[in-house]
């Protein structure tokens, strides 16, 4: 799920961090400032696909941290994950 989640986000054309207020959107300066080598030279970005697991690595890292909108729901969703597991692991009662 997270997995799914993070490519819709790598794929969206709307990228901001703090709340909305910097825009690294795919081709901004914002994004190019930051060196990421699955940024092209034109500042576009590299479709997902042709990423190489070290770029997919700095995406996750990217997303999930504290400065991208993303964050909250990438946290969310693996909160939600997790507690569907523990309720999944429980063994149901058995009947009489």
């Amino acid at each position: 799920m997270q997995r799914g989640l993070t490519r819709a986000m790598y794929d969206s054309p709307h990228w901001t961090e703090r709340g909305g207020t910097v825009d690294v959107s795919p081709g901004s300066q914002g994004l190019a400032n930051k060196g990421f080598s699955f940024v092209k030279q034109d500042g576009t970005i590299k479709p997902y696909d042709s990423l190489t697991d070290d770029e997919r690595a700095t995406v996750d890292g990217y997303f999930k941290g504290i400065d991208s909108d993303f964050h909250d729901v990438l946290d969310h969703q693996y909160q939600v994950q997790q507690d569907a597991e523990q309720d999944g692991a429980v063994s149901r009662p058995k009947g009489k």
